[in-house]
């Protein structure tokens, strides 16, 4: 009995402990670990109570209540790793840990604890990282200003050509090596058409950043001169922007996230939550109804055209010409059409930027008979590979090369 005691006592300090953890920390330190612990510490705190209240008499109830535990740890362990459909887009590239879309990027992980990032929208600078999922780990360097490239003098030569590339994980090159990313494949391709030239593509890309964080990386990159800023975008920047807030998110040089949901703790661990919200209340990994959704999007575009008019202007008042991508997922290109059609299709019409839309010549070069070649792109973690990312670049250069000549 004494075993008991003892081993009961150390699974409810543990489930406390992590408990007090997500508190502090977050959500993103959630993991099935977690789940387990939780089932564990409710099963040994409510059968403590019971017993000295009722005693006895509580003994069934206790056993009753223990299987009951059991029964849904175990349910929780097949809807995990059985059916994995409620699987979060981190979980399904192997991530043990829940990331919530709203504090995602607040804190940063060094060895066994959690600190406050107060480089908010860049890495920390000198600084290494292996970026890993079930299909690929490569290493990350990040240089004096927390950005995935070498560093770069202040000082331009006579026959430089500075372009700095700002988006988020496809710019900085998820899913490939250092020398595959699409700025880097940019420069070299650059530098073998115009030898009278030379170009550096500075990597500016940020994982997890949208075009408002790239907005206050360009104030702080502006000092490097760049003649070019290119904005890579995605369908993602959105939901992002509808996630984290518009511009009011930098207040007085804090970096202030939305917050999510006082029951995002339970839909973090609990694949029994997430199936109840998602297919009985219709709610989506954003934690809102589709209806909600729906409306915070329209607002989420009218702040992302205002970021891009922003840093738009900010590069001309800085010498720089502007212009923005557009890359397509593996889904789209399928599709035949993006997500973000119409927002290009408007900015396009009501203004004066240039845009690079790049899934025409995706098709182009990765379309093998009709059927959507695999090979560009990662089959779980979806973002492209190194030939993926050469196709972007071939992309990139094409447009650029033409409006040059």
């Amino acid at each position: 009995m004494l075993v008991v005691h003892i081993v009961s006592f150390f699974i409810f300090r543990a489930f406390v402990l992590y408990t007090l953890r997500i508190l502090e920390f977050g959500c993103s330190v959630i993991s099935f670990r977690y789940t387990i612990l939780f089932y564990l510490g409710m099963s040994v705190f409510v059968a403590y109570v019971s017993y000295f209240i009722y005693r006895k008499r509580a003994q069934g109830f206790i056993m009753g209540f223990v299987i009951l535990m059991m029964l849904l740890l175990g349910t929780e362990a097949f809807l995990r790793y059985g059916l994995k459909t409620k699987a979060t887009y981190i979980e399904r590239k192997g991530g043990k840990f829940y990331q919530s879309r709203y504090q995602q990027r607040q804190y940063i992980k060094t060895k066994n604890t959690y600190d406050i990032n107060p480089w908010r929208f860049a890495h920390i600078p000198n600084t290494e990282r292996w970026e890993s999922s079930s299909e690929f780990s490569y290493l990350h360097t990040y240089n004096n200003e927390g950005i995935r490239d070498d560093s770069i003098p202040l000082i331009k030569d006579q026959n430089e050509v500075r372009v700095l590339c700002l988006g988020d994980s496809y710019t900085e090159g998820i899913g490939a090596p250092q020398d595959s990313t699409w700025a880097q494949l940019l420069e070299d391709k650059l530098n073998n058409a115009y030898k009278d030239k030379r170009f550096n593509c500075m990597n500016a890309g940020v994982a997890g950043s949208d075009p408002i964080d790239g907005y206050y990386l360009l104030e702080k990159l502006v000092k490097y001169q760049p003649d070019l800023v290119l904005l890579c975008m995605n369908n993602t920047e959105p939901s992002d922007i509808s996630m984290r807030g518009g511009f009011d998110r930098y207040t007085d040089g804090e970096l202030k996230y939305n917050y999510g949901p006082r029951w995002e703790p339970f839909f973090a661990f609990s694949y029994i939550v997430r199936h109840i919200s998602m297919d009985v209340f219709h709610y989506t990994y954003e934690l809102k109804t589709v209806e909600k959704m729906n409306k915070e999007m329209e607002k989420a575009y009218d702040t992302l055209e205002e970021a891009i008019h922003k840093l738009s202007t900010f590069a001309a008042s800085n010498n720089a010409a502007f212009a923005v991508i557009l890359i397509p997922t593996d889904e789209e290109l399928l599709a035949g059409h993006t997500y973000m059609d119409s927002f290009i299709e408007h900015l396009a019409y009501t203004s004066n930027i240039n845009i690079i839309y790049t899934p025409p010549c995706f098709d182009n070069l990765m379309l093998t008979n009709g059927l959507y070649n695999k090979k560009y792109y990662w089959d779980i973690d979806r973002h492209l590979n190194s030939n993926g990312y050469d196709v972007l670049a071939e992309c990139i250069f094409n447009k650029l090369d033409m409006q040059t000549q």
